[in-house]
């Protein structure tokens, strides 16, 4: 794999994106699509957990999700068209 902005192949793969709460707790970093934006409740989030890939040689980091969560986002994507 290269790089998207440098195209260096020195990469740091799969690392973890976590926020850290009130409580000094850590969270994975995380995207979401609503199955029914338009309800006032009961909107049904999907989620995916984001990772990185990071270029040792820019500093350039590129996101992404599982395929698996990549695939429930866009079943819900087109459920919503």
């Amino acid at each position: 794999m290269k790089c998207t902005n440098c195209e260096s192949t020195n990469l740091v793969y799969d690392v973890r994106a976590v926020d850290k709460t009130d409580y000094h707790t850590k969270q994975d970093l995380k995207v979401e699509l609503e199955e029914n934006p338009d309800a006032w409740i009961f909107k049904s989030p999907k989620e995916g957990t984001l990772k990185a890939n990071i270029c040792v040689e820019c500093g350039y980091v590129m996101w992404f999700v599982s395929r698996g969560d990549a695939r429930k986002l866009k079943e819900v994507q087109d459920k919503n068209k």
